[in-house]
């Protein structure tokens, strides 16, 4: 929708955004691994490394390749690529092309792998490379139907039966829509969305400007307003009925400050 508006609108609009897209969401720093690595890369797996590459350049993370994490260090993406690694790794990539199944004996050593992995409790994570314009056929896009019955050789069976593919693949696209595929992926690799209440004074708050923050603030405090309206009258109602009645009306909002952006707990109680 935000590229159809930005065909549409002049160029003298400036920047458009569109509410909640994730390209304008702010993530939180990569923590250090739970144990040795973030993820094992498989040679076996075509492309897995190249995609790990690809995903820190577009996040700005640092990349260390077959060195050990340490509790420190924060946006770093530590990757390994030596199977006896693997036991120490927090994710095992599943990179999804169509040369993932489709090489014979390296397919099947592939599969093995990701059996090991799934026994071990690792965490498979997949990406699916799909298909469309903007260098997918240079990528080797594909239908996620083709792991099914791909002519040239499918997902193994063993895998299927134990549902390999029970968790949802990470998206990716190309052209203009790669930008969103780096973002789930890095999400994916542990980088959250980033809360209002840590967002700092003086900070975008998730993509709006600082006319729309104000807006943000006005309307909370008009929710305000109207919640205090109504408790007070609901208080008045319960004395009319019966003035013996004890009645209590508590309201918790929470609202926005337009000039830090920081979140502050108001709380309105009335009791007889």
């Amino acid at each position: 929708m935000r590229q159809i508006a930005e065909r549409l609108l002049p160029k003298a609009a400036g920047t458009t955004y569109f509410d909640g897209e994730i390209v304008n969401q702010k993530l939180m720093p990569l923590k250090p691994p739970m144990a040795g690595h973030h993820i094992y890369c498989s040679l076996l797996n075509p492309g897995a490394v190249q995609l790990m590459e690809e995903v820190t350049l577009a996040k700005n993370i640092i990349m260390q390749l077959d060195s050990q994490g340490k509790n420190q260090d924060i946006n770093t993406l530590y990757v390994t690529t030596q199977d006896g690694h693997m036991p120490h790794c927090d994710h095992m990539l599943l990179y999804l092309t169509s040369a993932t199944w489709t090489r014979s004996a390296a397919s099947h050593s592939l599969g093995e792998e990701v059996r090991r992995a799934m026994n071990d409790g690792i965490h498979v994570l997949l990406a699916h490379e799909m298909t469309g314009a903007g260098g997918q056929e240079a990528r080797f896009g594909c239908e996620f139907g083709d792991f099914f019955g791909h002519p040239d050789g499918a997902t193994p069976s063993e895998l299927l039966k134990r549902g390999v593919y029970s968790e949802i693949a990470v998206p990716l696209k190309g052209g203009m829509w790669r930008e969103a595929s780096m973002v789930l992926l890095a999400m994916a690799l542990g980088m959250s969305k980033e809360q209002m209440a840590d967002i700092k004074a003086g900070e975008d708050v998730l993509g709006l400007d600082e006319a729309n923050v104000t807006r943000v603030g006005h309307w909370l405090k008009e929710s305000q307003m109207r919640l205090f309206k109504m408790s007070t009258r609901s208080f008045r109602m319960a004395l009319r009925a019966n003035k013996s009645t004890t009645t209590a009306v508590a309201v918790s909002v929470s609202e926005t400050s337009a000039s830090t952006a920081e979140m502050q707990d108001s709380r309105i109680e009335i009791v007889t």
